[in-house]
């Protein structure tokens, strides 16, 4: 599988939104995210 990222901007990887990287995801894909810490994908 061929990975799809985003252009960098000044050597910079740009923020995406959460639909902008939907868009980076292949069909079939097994996502991980990690990282983050405090409160990202908790159940409020």
């Amino acid at each position: 599988m061929k990975i799809n990222k985003p252009s960098r901007i000044n050597g910079r990887v740009p923020v995406l939104s959460a639909q902008e990287a939907v868009n980076y995801i292949p069909d079939e894909a097994t996502l991980c995210i990690l990282g983050a810490g405090g409160g990202i994908l908790e159940a409020t």
